[in-house]
């Protein structure tokens, strides 16, 4: 065990393999060797207004994730938003969504070369977004 300002691996030598957890501000990663990981991340975005890149590249595409957007209009704590989407290949399905309170603007959500975009019909606002993807199976 490595405990340290970096991040946290856990691995085993004398299983039949080892499992590696990487936890820092941002993500959290669980993967046994050989395998593709699962990951945790979050991430926050300033000032959406029109089309704006708000995940991360490369996660979502190819073996799906789950994610949790939620959003603040800037300079008015009233008109807040949560959305759930199913991010696969090149779609980024809303499964639900709506507003938590006040009225916030539209959204559209796109997947562009492999980062989710968000559009906002109006306004400007705050996103902060928590993925959590599949592991490669393989």
């Amino acid at each position: 065990t490595n405990i340290g300002n970096a991040g946290t691996d856990i691995t085993s030598t004398a299983a039949t393999f080892g499992v590696d957890v990487d936890i820092n501000a941002e993500k959290l990663t669980l993967g046994a060797a050989g395998n593709s990981r699962v990951s945790q991340r979050t991430l926050n975005t300033q000032d959406v207004s029109t089309t704006a890149p708000i995940g991360i590249p490369g996660l979502g595409a190819g073996y799906g994730a789950f994610v949790l957007v939620g959003g603040k209009k800037d300079g008015a704590p009233g008109a807040r938003f949560t959305d759930f989407l199913h991010l696969y290949g090149a779609t980024a399905n809303l499964l639900s969504g709506g507003a938590t309170s006040g009225s916030p603007s539209v959204r559209t959500y796109s997947m562009v070369s492999d980062v989710l975009n968000l559009a906002m019909s109006a306004d400007t606002y705050d996103v902060a977004i928590w993925y959590l993807s599949a592991a490669n199976p393989q």
